[in-house]
């Protein structure tokens, strides 16, 4: 049926350095409130588990070989994880291409500079409104300035510098379908 041969490493890896999450986001599959219910949550979440400097830089040095892009989570929040610095730094130490999507909380003066300085290739920010009213129903807080000083703070730093390209995302949603323009 389908005449495609698969490449012997992944042309994309997602890693998942960490199992958690700072938020609570209403629509999240894995740490919403409802979802962490003790009947609703899945064994794999009730414990904090990361990865450790050696699992990263087993992958991240067998990716190497193949070139392959690297996203830095899949679900949770990875700059919460211990590993996060190491992971971006071997990741460019070894010639990869990497993003991740983060909720923008961690983005701080130390953590900004330190992408920046490893020419980290892509941040997404996720903000999902343009009201703080809205940010609450999409991400369970209102600390929409944060995020907005947040993202300003990456790109002033970044300067003139290319990398990192920063990214803002927004998910069309019954309550902010109406802010979509506002955003753009």
């Amino acid at each position: 049926m389908f005449n495609y041969n698969a490449s012997e490493f992944p042309d994309i890896v997602r890693l998942e350095l960490t199992n958690t999450c700072n938020m609570q986001c209403p629509h999240c599959r894995h740490h919403a409130p409802d979802k962490k219910l003790p009947e609703n949550y899945p064994e794999y979440y009730k414990n904090q588990t990361h990865m450790t400097e050696k699992q990263v830089a087993s992958i991240l040095d067998e990716a190497k070989k193949y070139k392959s892009n690297v996203t830095l989570n899949v679900a949770n929040e990875p700059t919460i994880a211990p590993t996060f610095k190491f992971a971006v730094k071997r990741l460019k130490e070894n010639g990869l291409i990497g993003t991740f999507n983060t909720n923008g909380l961690k983005l701080n003066d130390d953590l900004c500079q330190y992408l920046v300085d490893h020419e980290y290739d892509s941040v997404n920010i996720s903000i999902d409104g343009t009201k703080s009213e809205t940010l609450k129903k999409a991400r369970g807080i209102t600390a929409l300035d944060k995020l907005i000083k947040n993202v300003e703070r990456l790109v002033k730093i970044r300067g003139s510098k290319l990398f990192p390209r920063v990214g803002v995302t927004f998910v069309i949603m019954p309550y902010n379908e109406n802010e979509v323009w506002d955003f753009i």
